[in-house]
């Protein structure tokens, strides 16, 4: 069985908020006409918008790193585990950890 990486999530969450950000900002394309292009809803933007955020701020280079979310972010499971398993993760850090950025 495969393993799947957190760090391939995040990634993903990057990659997918800028180039939202950087399409929608110039007003090239309708955020609507790349939910139907990527076969996603809009709620999958949004998971994608605050998991980066969470993964910048207690993640690797964060101004809240913190070695626990760092280590869950770096693990290898089998079963996989993806994206909003990763997104549970860091909304429930968040909650029970809160910080002032």
């Amino acid at each position: 069985m495969q393993k799947i990486l957190f760090p391939c999530v995040c990634p993903q969450f990057t990659h997918i908020v800028k180039l939202m950000l950087n399409i929608c900002q110039k007003n090239l394309i309708k955020k609507s006409t790349i939910y139907a292009a990527l076969g996603v809803h809009e709620t999958w933007l949004s998971d994608a918008l605050s998991g980066d955020r969470l993964v910048g701020i207690y993640g690797p280079g964060g101004p809240h790193e913190n070695a626990v979310v760092v280590s869950e972010l770096e693990a290898t499971r089998d079963p996989p585990r993806g994206r909003v398993t990763l997104l549970k993760f860091l909304q429930n850090w968040e909650v029970e950890h809160p910080c002032i950025s």
